[in-house]
């Protein structure tokens, strides 16, 4: 959804931008949550968070988040049916320039 031109744009910084989540089992459920530090003038309120695919549940920082202040994304992998190397990744988007992020995470699901 396009922001309004009359949003002010921040400036935010993730921690990380990229998480590798190792090797898990085939069936396991893995979560991650990256935070978002402010670091601009105006509040960043996050407009979407699209996933790559539908095994991958994200929730967020709903309220804007002031200068200075943290907010976060988690997501959650479900690995059901999945082998091997998976790499997934969520796009962020918010009043910011560009006005998304893309955050990622791989790992290695190994069956039984």
């Amino acid at each position: 959804e396009p922001l309004d031109p009359d949003t002010p744009i921040t400036t935010v910084e993730w921690t990380p931008k990229t998480y590798d989540f190792g090797k898990i089992k085939e069936g396991e459920n893995v979560s991650f949550k990256y935070t978002v530090k402010n670091t601009g003038q105006e509040y960043y309120t996050i407009t979407s968070v699209k996933p790559s695919c539908g095994c991958t549940t994200p929730s967020y920082s709903e309220e804007p988040i002031p200068p200075g202040g943290e907010g976060y994304i988690e997501v959650v992998f479900d690995s059901k049916g999945k082998s091997g190397v998976q790499r997934k990744s969520v796009t962020v988007t918010g009043n910011t320039s560009p006005k998304s992020e893309i955050l990622s995470f791989h790992g290695e699901v190994i069956s039984e």
